[in-house]
């Protein structure tokens, strides 16, 4: 798990001059290591954004929104695995070489910029 504090990424990526974050972004918020079977994926909305705003959680040049589709960054509670990469054959996802679980922010509503977002995964390691 992972929480990201979209206040504190803000704030760090101005600092830094980095460029703002933008609807439609795509962060990598989970490494998923090689001969991994991913069961379950989720995330907790601690602190609202303060205006209508939802994100997805997937395979950023796959399925973007195969793990959470639509989650809430403007409510408090948590979006549990619903989307295509879990839901189709309810046996989860198998990551055979390494990569990210990614998160696109602002997919519809407000850019996320002040919420805070927990990202969780149910892993089980299927290496020898």
């Amino acid at each position: 798990e992972v929480t990201l504090d979209f206040a504190e990424i803000t704030t760090a990526r101005a600092t830094a001059g980095a460029t703002a974050l933008a609807a439609g972004d795509s962060l990598q918020v989970l490494s998923i290591p090689a001969d991994t079977l991913v069961m379950a994926v989720g995330a907790t909305t601690i602190t609202a954004e303060g205006a209508a705003s939802t994100f997805d959680i997937g395979l950023t040049g796959g399925d973007v929104d195969g793990f959470v589709d639509g989650g809430d960054a403007n409510s408090a509670g948590t979006t549990n695995s619903n989307g295509a990469l879990l839901i189709a054959n309810n046996n989860g996802h198998y990551f055979s070489a390494a990569d990210t679980i990614d998160m696109l922010i602002g997919v519809s509503g407000a850019v996320t910029d002040a919420a805070k977002i927990k990202v969780w995964a149910l892993v089980v390691d299927c290496s020898s």
